[in-house]
């Protein structure tokens, strides 16, 4: 495996290059309890974003998909922060195809909330209209949106920034489930 490498420089200024999937998943292998823990974070900054990144988020994807594909989504409530491109097709898939509540959206100026669920299709268009979500009917809004991190609900989508949970909220966060989609 080491003579593949031809430069260390080559590898400190590029990151990972092109290492087939026969060497990533031995290097993998080597520290498999690490990939196997969905807490831990300690590969994916050395990973880059080649393909190191991939095989270590499909494996915790499998961890994932193996505890939790039992659970019903069906009526779960969600809080979404971001109804960006990934926020907002998180919540379409939740609400549409799998019957799930999404009863708080936070956007960059505020957070609605309606716990009977929000129409995400209705708010994704208002934003688009309004360029915020204040004044949006049927929902309550509040300008302090950060603050509905901690708002009880069953899923809780982080889908527009890195970082909004941390140790300063993280005690307050009321979720038995977050799934960061950034």
């Amino acid at each position: 495996m080491s003579n593949q490498v031809k430069s260390k420089a080559r590898v400190t200024d590029f990151g990972e290059v092109n290492t087939s999937e026969r060497e990533v998943n031995a290097m993998l292998d080597l520290v498999k309890q690490e990939t196997e823990r969905l807490d831990s974070r300690f590969l994916e900054p050395a990973c880059g974003d080649g393909n190191f990144l991939i095989e270590v988020l499909n494996r915790k994807l499998e961890i994932l998909v193996k505890e939790f594909k039992n659970i019903p989504i069906e009526d779960k409530t969600v809080v979404i922060q971001g109804l960006g491109n990934v926020g907002y097709h998180a919540a379409k898939f939740l609400s549409e195809e799998d019957g799930a509540k999404i009863t708080g959206i936070i956007e960059k100026d505020g957070a609605i909330t309606n716990r009977a669920g929000l129409p995400v299709e209705a708010v994704r268009a208002y934003l688009s209209e309004h360029d915020g979500v204040e004044g949006f009917p049927d929902a309550d809004y509040d300008p302090n949106g950060r603050a509905y991190l901690e708002l009880e609900c069953d899923i809780l989508i982080p889908a527009a920034m890195e970082g909004v949970i941390n140790q300063h909220n993280a005690p307050r966060i009321r979720t038995p489930l977050i799934v960061e989609a950034v």
